[in-house]
C-alpha cells in the first residue's frame, strides 16, 4: 500500500474526480488547492457532461502543470501484456476477483470484471488505458502505480483508479438501510441522501467541505461518485494515513480508506503477484 507524502505546502495542484459514461454522459468534480487550501466545484457546473463538453473539460486540466485525476474506470488490464494472457486476464483482474469472493459480496456494491465494464472503452479513448497490447503507449496522464515516483506527483499529470462505491462503503462501514444508493426509487434516495450527510460530517472532520455540491450529491448517485472519487485524490495527497493506493498494475490497483481491512486487501494482491 502506498500513501504519498502531505502537498499542503507545495505547489498548488488540481484534483479532479471522473465518473466517465461513453454513452448516457459523465460527471467531473474539481477540487483545487492553492496555498494549501481546497475548494471544489462541478466542471462547468453541470451534473451531466456530454462527451464534447467532458473532452473540453480534458484539454483544460490536460494544459495544467499540476494534476491528479481519480478515474472511476479501469485503467489496468492483463497482469503481463508482455506474456500470453492467462485464465480470465482479459476480462477480470486480480482485485476485482479477490472483492468478488463470496464473503466480500455487499448487496447494491457491484465489482465486475474490468471486461463486462462498458465505460473502460472511454478510458481508452481518453487516456490511452488500460494497455492490453505491448505496442500501447497510453496518453498524456502517467498511470500512478506503486513505483512511481512520488515526489513527481506535483508539476506532473497523473491518474489514478478508484472505485467509489467501495471507499463509501469503507468509510461509512455500517448502515441500517443497505448499500443501494445508485438509483431513482425513494429508498435508492433515502439511502443517497443519508450517505451523502454522514460523508460530507466525515470528511469536514478531515478538512474538506463538500457542502456546495452536497444537494447535487443527494440528487445524483453519479455526481456522488465523481464527488468520492474527488475527495479520495485530495485525501490522498493531502492527509497521512487516510487512504492508500491497494494493488499494482499487474493486479489493479484502487485508491481506497486506509484500515485494516483494506491493508488486508493490499497484502493478499502482493500475495496473489509473487
Amino acid at each position: 500500500m502506498l500513501s504519498l507524502t502531505n502537498l499542503k505546502n507545495t505547489s498548488d495542484i488540481l484534483i479532479v474526480g471522473v465518473d466517465p459514461a461513453p454513452g448516457k454522459g459523465s460527471t467531473a468534480v474539481e477540487v483545487t488547492i492553492k496555498n494549501g487550501q481546497p475548494s471544489i466545484t462541478l466542471c462547468k457546473g453541470k451534473e451531466v457532461l456530454s462527451t464534447k463538453e467532458l473532452c473540453e473539460c480534458f484539454e483544460e486540466w490536460n494544459s495544467k502543470s499540476s494534476v491528479l485525476m481519480a478515474w472511476d474506470a479501469p485503467l489496468t488490464g492483463p497482469s503481463d501484456i508482455e506474456k500470453p494472457w492467462n485464465d480470465h486476464s482479459l476480462t477480470r483482474r486480480k482485485i476485482e476477483a479477490l472483492f468478488a469472493k463470496e464473503n466480500d459480496k455487499i448487496a447494491g456494491i457491484s465489482v465486475q470484471g474490468y471486461g463486462s465494464c462498458p465505460h473502460w472503452t472511454i478510458s481508452q479513448r481518453m487516456l490511452g488505458l488500460p494497455k492490453l497490447h505491448p505496442a500501447h503507449k497510453g496518453g498524456d496522464f502517467t498511470l500512478v502505480g506503486l513505483d512511481s515516483d512520488k515526489s513527481k506527483l506535483t508539476g506532473n499529470r497523473h491518474v489514478v483508479e478508484v472505485h467509489p462505491a467501495v471507499a463509501i462503503w469503507q468509510w461509512l462501514q455500517k448502515t441500517d438501510k443497505g448499500w443501494r444508493y445508485k438509483g431513482t426509487t425513494k429508498e435508492n434516495k433515502s439511502i443517497r441522501a443519508e450517505f451523502c450527510d454522514r460523508l460530507s460530517e466525515k470528511w469536514k472532520e478531515l478538512d474538506l467541505d463538500v457542502g456546495p455540491l452536497l444537494a447535487h450529491a443527494k440528487k445524483s448517485d453519479d455526481v456522488l461518485d465523481a464527488l468520492t472519487a474527488a475527495v479520495l485524490g485530495y485525501m490522498w495527497v493531502s492527509k497521512d494515513n487516510e487512504v492508500a493506493l491497494v494493488g499494482n498494475i499487474h493486479t489493479g490497483a484502487w485508491l481506497v480508506p486506509d484500515n485494516a481491512e483494506t491493508k488486508e486487501w493490499g497484502q493478499s494482491l502482493m500475495g496473489s503477484h509473487n
